[in-house]
């Protein structure tokens, strides 16, 4: 079944909406029309899972197993980045006002995070190194409120 919505003047293509449920796999979908074709952006699955562009609502996926040293890119914004004691970089001008990385140390030992973004303020005390170490064994997320200011806090970051 398909139920179609059209908002306000119904001027462009982000004015008009689908809401679809699918019999094959009995799923809820909502989707716009701003590219000038339908897009799913959110899906509510028969088990309750809730999704969206970037997978399960309820989860954190994992991006990336850093097998090397790293660089952030934009596909890491909504999803952690695991590293086993390589070193992180977060780059300036990659994420946007909202987006969230979160870093997973699973190493026993610490890793270097280096900021290469202008202002990257850890949470503790507001400092803006230019680099800083997180801990064996833990995790720490990136809150970036612009493309080149980011807010870091976690367990063990110095």
């Amino acid at each position: 079944a398909h139920l179609y919505i059209t908002a306000d003047e119904a001027d462009d293509n982000a004015d008009y909406w689908r809401i679809k449920n699918a019999a094959s796999d009995n799923t809820l979908t909502f989707a716009n029309y701003t590219t000038g074709g339908y897009t799913t952006t959110l899906k509510l699955n028969p088990n309750g899972a809730l999704e969206d562009s970037k997978g399960d609502v309820r989860k954190i996926p994992l991006q990336t197993n850093a097998s090397s040293a790293y660089t952030l890119v934009a596909a890491d914004a909504g999803k952690a980045v695991a590293t086993n004691g390589n070193a992180i970089t977060i780059p300036n001008n990659i994420f946007a006002a909202g987006d969230a990385v979160t870093i997973v140390n699973n190493s026993a030992s610490d890793v270097t995070i280096t900021r290469a973004i202008t202002n990257l303020y850890l949470g503790s005390d507001g400092a803006n190194s230019a680099s800083l170490t997180l801990k064996a064994r833990t995790t720490a997320t990136v809150f970036f409120s612009s493309a080149n200011h980011g807010y870091i806090s976690g367990g063990g970051l110095s």
